[in-house]
């Protein structure tokens, strides 16, 4: 749905990136399962997420603007991993950063974190995109393909379907968390756009 099939009248979308810490990173940087730290940034993290986005609606409401969060809207599906509002490509439109190989969104601040957005009527200035290409931030390096336990991406991208199954499979054993994120970790992506390869 675009924008203003959300909310009519809606003018701008903020959206906004919350990297994870060095801390719940270098946890998950290990081969194999996920770390707890990082499955906790995954849950809680997003569950701090939503409540911001809360506070940003509430914010724009006390300024006199209408706003609205997609994602905590009752008209937001997911249906065959598949939604109505996806909170990357908005900030890959929104100009914070391009795809990766993995399909993560690379930002000035890396990959590895939260993406959230919020839909007003007011007119905010536009953030102009530093990039002109979808995956322009991404060096092609391959160092997330052997960090993906389920070996979901390959040199030609990312298979959703093995990972979505992985991820069922970790949320089976340590649920109501879930998560992995091995290929937002110790890659040269992680915290920042990687250096171009000369």
């Amino acid at each position: 749905m675009s924008p203003k099939e959300w909310q009519s009248g809606s003018k701008a979308v903020v959206s906004y990136f919350l990297p994870f810490t060095a801390t719940v990173r270098k946890a998950n940087r290990g081969l194999g399962l996920p770390a707890v730290e990082w499955l906790y940034g995954r849950i809680e993290g997003e569950r701090f997420n939503r409540a911001l986005v809360e506070f940003f609606v509430e914010y724009f409401a006390a300024a006199g603007f209408r706003a609205l969060a997609p994602t905590s809207d009752q008209r937001f599906t997911v249906v065959d991993r598949k939604s109505n509002w996806s909170e990357r490509h908005v900030a890959f439109v929104a100009g914070l950063g391009t795809f990766g190989l993995s399909r993560s969104l690379i930002t000035r601040a890396g990959s590895a974190g939260r993406l959230g957005s919020v839909i007003v009527d007011a007119d905010l200035k536009a953030t102009a995109r530093n990039y002109s290409e979808p995956e322009e931030n991404c060096i092609k390096c391959f160092a997330c393909i052997p960090r993906c336990p389920p070996q979901a991406i390959t040199e030609s991208g990312k298979d959703n379907a093995v990972c979505g199954d992985y991820l069922d499979r970790v949320k089976m054993r340590y649920a109501p968390r879930y998560g992995c994120g091995k290929c937002q970790t110790a890659v040269p992506c992680e915290d920042r756009i990687p250096a171009k390869r000369p």
